[in-house]
Parts: C-alpha cells; structure tokens; sequence
C-alpha cells in the first residue's frame, strides 16, 4: 500500500497515477516472525562479508557461510512457526471462538428476555398501584392474575437465562479441553515436520 502511496505523489498525470494505482504490488511482504527477521539479518550480513571481502579469504569465509547456515536454520524455523500458528488458528482457535461467540449470543438473548420479562412486571406492578394504589389488598381478581402472570414470567425467564449461562460455561469449558487436544497435535506435528527437514 506504500508502495503506491508513493509512486501516486510522483504522479505527474492521470495516466501516471492510473498506472501507479494498477501497478502490482513491487514485493511479497516479509513474514513477521522473529525467526524471519534473524534469518534476513544473517543473510544480510553473510553477503555484506562476501561483499566486502576484507581478508581476502573469498569462498572460504567460514563466518559468512556460518551466517548463511543460521539465515536457512531461522528460516526453517520461521516458516514451522507460520506453519504451526496456522494449524492451531484452523483447529483450535477458529472452532472454539465459534462455539463461545454462538453460546454468548444465546446468553445475551436470555439477558435480555430476562430484562423485558421485569419491565413488563414492573410496568403491570405500576399500572395496578395508579389504579389502586399503594394497598395490594385493594386489587382486584384480573390485576392479581395479571400481576401473578408476569412474576410467574419473570420468574421463568430468570431459570432460562441461568440454564443457558450455565449451559455456555460447560459448552465452552468443554470445548476448549477437547480442542486442547488439536493445539498439541498441531504444536507436535509442526516440531516433528521440522525435526524431519
């Protein structure tokens, strides 16, 4: 995206920036693990010193080749990694936010059926005490039922909500312990494909 950042400030027509914003990308972007970054030092370094050439050893510059060595080394390392951390998003991580993103979406509809249930008895609550006051002996039959009706809601509202939450803590409980299992086949298979190399 810099890339044609730049080359569009140089732009001095619109067929100039036409073909800067068309223009394919001018490299791949660098991994970004540790790894990566160690390897292209080294590798950096290895070709400086060959570069350079100070002592006149030529191919036989054992620090360069050792630096070359260790550029591969990280590399293969950095790529198991990338490898790895992508096992564990596919197997783990991607499976269980599901499971936990699906289990809160049905805890905050409980949530909220449960507050919806209390507003309507507070609202029948309010509405019989402006009809008959503060004295709940004053109600009459229909305002008992529909006071006993909306609390008898309520009430199973509340169970609902504490059935789904309790549900989705042993959902996700269980989810990330049978999924752990899939994070350590990925974690082994990624050190056992690199041991293999």
């Amino acid at each position: 995206m810099s890339d044609k950042v730049k080359l569009l400030s140089t732009a001095n027509s619109a067929a100039e920036a036409q073909a800067a914003l068309t223009a394919p990308p001018s490299a791949k972007p660098q991994p970004k693990t540790f790894n990566h970054a160690i390897a292209r030092a080294c590798l950096a370094g290895s070709q400086q010193l060959a570069q350079s050439d100070v002592r006149g050893a030529g191919s036989d510059d054992h620090l360069a080749q050792g630096l070359e060595k260790y550029a591969l080394a990280s590399e293969r390392v950095g790529e198991a990694r990338l490898t790895q951390d992508g096992s564990i998003q596919q197997k783990f991580l991607s499976p269980w936010t599901t499971t936990l993103n699906t289990n809160l979406q049905f805890a905050a509809r409980a949530r909220k059926a449960v507050e919806n249930s209390r507003l309507s008895l507070d609202a029948v609550k309010t509405k019989a005490k402006a009809r008959f006051g503060p004295n709940e002996g004053a109600y009459d039959d229909k305002t008992r039922t529909e006071i006993e009706k909306a609390e008898d809601d309520f009430v199973n509202q509340v169970e609902e909500a504490t059935n789904v939450l309790r549900n989705a803590l042993n959902v996700s409980f269980a989810a990330v312990v049978g999924r752990r299992d899939k994070m350590k086949e990925s974690q082994a298979d990624a050190f056992h494909r690199h041991l293999s190399r």
